[in-house]
């Protein structure tokens, strides 16, 4: 059995204190690195999710707290349990042959980086070579990291090509995301926004007004034209009216009635929080994406939404937004979006420094397009089919 811990509210409060007396922020490279962790473990921590047993401590230690003021050892909370999830990584490396024995003492070596056997050889494939490794995620994140900031390929003294999720290999399919919230199934990665958002998703929107009855929102929904009104009313039933057959069917209305772009994308999302199944549920998601080179790091939210138009065109809405309500966006973050074949047709720089948005734009269904965010020489790119 794995042993994984997570922290208390009062526990990260006092972690985020001691890191704030170093002068480190939330994501900083330098806390990254004294705790032998990588940017995405360090976010879960701080999310208060669980997370290895030894990267927990090391955390703690490294902005000088003690781990056990900071663990949560509540008893509908227990300690022990096996890891979150076994995740396959793919390492290809140009080298013309790889034994068995060769590999094993490569996957030795990342262990001893660990400073535990986290890792496990399943198989190798021909081609450039292929290592198919199974491990926990914080392994898994850590090497990532390695990788990213140009260490790895030094550390095992082999050029690494590529290290990446095997099931992160396929496009996205955003009606999968609605299955998903249907089978109640969570994803490591791709959230709802207010989990991976500190303060939630779209900072400087209207917060919403006090949780009125169902009845009295949908009297005032009908009765009124002014479009933030509507949208706030929208916004509401979203977080009120699960499985309510009168939500359901003002939200329907709603998007039947109304030409506001914001108000038909408020309720559409609003509509697939409380019914994922309904032909007209949008849908918005978001990842945390780390732009990290040897030079600088950044953390960004990347929210795309999709809501269908009509049986063959989906509306698609991309949103970035820093994870560190501490730091603007990089005037330099570059978004790109384009089609299968390569063809960009939407690209955008920040002018606000909370966020940037590109909307807009609609596609087929069965069509591919990509977005890709770059930071300097780093770049991520996103697939998706609509």
């Amino acid at each position: 059995m794995a042993i994984t811990l997570k922290a208390t509210k009062e526990g990260l409060a006092k972690v985020d204190l001691a890191r704030r007396k170093k002068g480190w922020n939330a994501d900083a490279v330098a806390w990254v690195d004294a705790a032998q962790t990588s940017p995405a473990t360090l976010r879960r921590f701080r999310q208060g999710k669980r997370i290895q047993e030894e990267v927990f401590k090391a955390i703690c230690q490294a902005v000088g707290v003690n781990w056990e003021e900071v663990v949560d050892n509540t008893i509908d909370t227990p300690t022990t349990q096996t890891a979150e999830s076994t995740w396959l990584l793919l390492l290809s490396a140009t080298l013309n042959e790889v034994d068995r024995q060769k590999a094993e003492a490569l996957i030795e070596l990342a262990n001893e980086l660990l400073g535990n056997p986290f890792i496990a050889l399943k198989k190798i494939e021909p081609g450039s070579v292929v290592l198919v490794l199974e491990s926990c995620l914080e392994a898994f994140e850590r090497i990532e990291y390695l990788f990213k900031t140009k260490q790895l390929t030094e550390i095992l003294g082999v050029p690494i090509l590529a290290v990446r999720l095997q099931s992160a290999t396929a496009p996205i399919n955003w009606r999968q995301w609605l299955q998903n919230l249907r089978d109640e199934i969570f994803e490591p990665y791709w959230q709802q926004p207010q989990l991976v958002l500190a303060t939630g998703a779209h900072k400087g929107a209207m917060s919403p007004y006090e949780i009125e009855a169902i009845a009295p929102l949908i009297q005032r929904l009908q009765t009124t034209n002014d479009e933030i009104t509507r949208r706030q009313i929208a916004t509401e039933l979203g977080d009120i009216g699960v499985n309510s057959p009168e939500a359901i069917a003002a939200l329907s209305d709603l998007l039947a009635t109304s030409e506001d772009s914001e108000t038909l994308w408020q309720a559409a999302l609003s509509l697939g929080k409380i019914n994922p199944s309904h032909p007209q549920a949008g849908i918005e998601m978001a990842k945390a994406i780390d732009l990290v080179s040897e030079t600088q790091s950044f953390t960004v939210a990347l929210l795309v939404a999709f809501r269908p138009k009509n049986e063959q065109k989906v509306s698609i809405r991309i949103r970035i937004e820093a994870i560190d309500e501490e730091n603007d966006l990089p005037e330099n973050l570059q978004v790109i979006v384009f089609d299968r074949s390569g063809n960009t047709f939407r690209q955008a720089q920040p002018t606000n420094p909370n966020f940037l948005e590109l909307q807009g734009f609609s596609g087929s269904v069965g069509e591919q397009f990509s977005i890709r965010l770059s930071l300097g020489e780093v770049s991520i790119t996103e697939n998706f089919v609509i």
